[in-house]
């Protein structure tokens, strides 16, 4: 079941990646892969993206990302093997994190992007958001200007429990 180094550098394998960033990422798969467990513990059935043929959600990008990437945010925590997006497509491992894992998340040092920015996948992390982003608990906003980064999906019922707002949300047409 685990993510290995191989599947999050996927298509990147080949970039001159420091040790440093090796040893981080190595860090990131243990608390990633140790939350998986536990939300498989409790049930939570996780999928494979057909897209990646590994738990990384995404085309391609969902795990590491080279320096300078034009996907995502400049300066991306995915280009320093900091960040990883577990493909969740039917939000189950979601909605297990915000009802019963946040204790588990919080003891492995895991940050997660808002629940309504992240519709088929789970945005891990293991640093702190900064830049002055708004946070809840475990969980913070991943762009500044909401207007011009309006939320991807409808808030869950979860959310309630876990003291993260629902923020509003139109259906794009």
């Amino acid at each position: 079941m685990p993510i290995i180094l191989t599947e999050l550098l996927g298509p990147y394998a080949a970039q001159p990646w420091s040790p440093g960033e090796l040893a981080t990422a190595e860090h990131l798969l243990v608390a990633s892969n140790s939350l998986a467990v536990s939300a498989e513990d409790h049930g939570v059935v996780l999928r494979v993206n057909p897209a990646t043929k590994t738990f990384i959600g995404g085309t391609g990008n969902g795990g590491a990302r080279p320096k300078g990437s034009k996907v995502g945010a400049p300066g991306s925590l995915h280009q320093l093997l900091m960040a990883l997006d577990w493909y969740d497509p039917d939000r189950s491992l979601m909605r297990w994190l915000l009802s019963y894992g946040l204790e588990t998340a919080q003891t492995l040092g895991l940050y997660f992007e808002h629940p309504q920015w992240t519709r088929s996948w789970v945005h891990m992390q293991i640093a702190a958001p900064g830049d002055g982003l708004t946070r809840w608990n475990l969980f913070f906003l991943p762009y500044r200007d909401m207007e011009a980064n309006p939320t991807t999906c409808a808030a869950l019922l979860e959310q309630d429990l876990a003291a993260v707002p629902a923020l509003a949300y139109s259906p794009r047409s």
